[in-house]
């Protein structure tokens, strides 16, 4: 399984991994309305590449943070 694979990676040093999809899906495992890209349906729309964006640089600043 591919995502095992990359979870045992993560060390928290060299690797860190941001879950795209618990941060824009639903409880059923939906993306979350809000986030649908009407026009493409293969990709998300602006409003959850800023969410994304935003949970990634609360992400590297932690990591940043809890560096030696």
């Amino acid at each position: 399984d591919v995502n095992a694979t990359i979870r045992e990676a993560i060390d928290g040093k060299r690797v860190i991994v941001l879950d795209a999809h618990a941060v824009l899906a639903r409880a059923d495992a939906y993306l979350l309305d809000r986030y649908v890209d009407h026009d493409f349906f293969l990709h998300v729309n602006p409003d959850a590449y800023d969410r994304l964006n935003e949970v990634l640089r609360h992400l590297l600043a932690s990591h940043q943070t809890g560096r030696s």
